[in-house]
């Protein structure tokens, strides 16, 4: 595909936003239950080397909507496109089909998020509070699981307790931060009206045939002016490879309206890298409207070469 695609592609998705049968976020296709909608993000990435440092970092098609007791979610997406960059490939990051048993129990099944962890719940770059994200999301667990989930609520909603399945193939099995045909979790969550927290464990097996077990406790925190979350994890594999722990706490600064400054640092130990060290991140995000976010902000790294500041503009419509 050339790259006069993308820009046709995000053109398109512009005069879908601009037509007048839209809802918050989608235009409803006539007729049907179904909405059609998609995200953008555009990344500007200064890490002082010589690659290229604008890249379309997500171009997102979502087609969902309700029918009945049943919810569909299908999302196709191409990621991490250089500017100069002459073709890419399209991949399905999230298929489900989900059914409201009750109204407290959901079955789910198909390609959906892991329910593992708060920040693997926002996968949206518009919708987080920064453009980069803890190494735990790339690291500890499969962010995507292909398989089935079940979904129990508690106390009017206030306690959830959930179970996923996996026993086979990813769905795309080249879109995933591991690559797995195993994959059992499970996680409990409570929350009240300005404080939440979860415990999530599971484990799971990589094509490669390397088992893996992980744990992780988080916790957010509303106050009138802040927003705190931190999460820490651990995974132990037969490989030796361990990530003995990897926690993170970030504190996001409602400064004013439409602007937050954000604090996030973070702590982690590899035995696979032989590597001990902590990630600072000082952000800044203004959003103009809540489908827009404009983010700047500068990681850095105590060990690996790796700092560096980082730019975005993302959408959602």
């Amino acid at each position: 595909m050339q790259k006069s695609l993308l820009v046709y592609l995000f053109f398109s998705l512009f005069l879908m936003l601009r037509a007048e049968d839209t809802s918050a976020y989608g235009w409803k296709i006539p007729h049907t239950p179904l909405y059609l909608g998609g995200y953008v993000s555009i990344n500007y990435n200064d890490d002082g080397s010589e690659e290229e440092k604008f890249i379309f970092d997500d171009i997102a098609l979502l087609l969902y909507g309700d029918f009945g007791k049943f919810d569909l979610l299908g999302e196709l997406e191409v990621s991490d496109i250089p500017f100069k960059r002459q073709d890419f490939k399209i991949h399905c990051e999230r298929l489900r089909l989900a059914y409201y048993l009750h109204d407290d129990t959901v079955i789910q099944v198909g390609k959906f998020n892991s329910n593992i962890g708060f920040w693997n719940q926002i996968p949206i770059n518009v919708l987080e509070d920064t453009t980069t994200y803890p190494q735990i999301l790339e690291n500890l667990f499969p962010k995507l699981t292909t398989g089935i989930a079940i979904y129990q609520s508690f106390d009017e909603g206030d306690k959830e307790l959930s179970l996923t399945l996996q026993n086979n193939q990813d769905l795309d099995d080249s879109y995933n931060n591991i690559i797995v045909d195993r994959h059992v979790s499970v996680s409990y969550k409570e929350s009240e009206e300005t404080f939440a927290w979860r415990v999530s464990g599971g484990y799971f097996r990589t094509v490669e045939r390397s088992d893996y077990y992980y744990l992780g406790l988080g916790y957010q925190k509303e106050l009138l002016a802040w927003m705190f979350v931190g999460e820490v994890f651990t995974k132990q594999g037969t490989l030796h490879d361990d990530i003995p722990y990897d926690a993170y706490i970030q504190a996001t600064w409602h400064l004013q309206y439409h602007h937050d400054v954000i604090f996030r640092t973070e702590f982690y130990k590899d035995d696979n890298l032989h590597l001990q060290e902590n990630i600072s991140l000082l952000g800044y995000t203004y959003r103009p409207v809540p489908s827009i976010a404009i983010k700047g902000e500068y990681v850095q790294h105590t060990k690996l070469p790796k700092s560096r500041f980082v730019a975005s503009f993302s959408w959602i419509f």
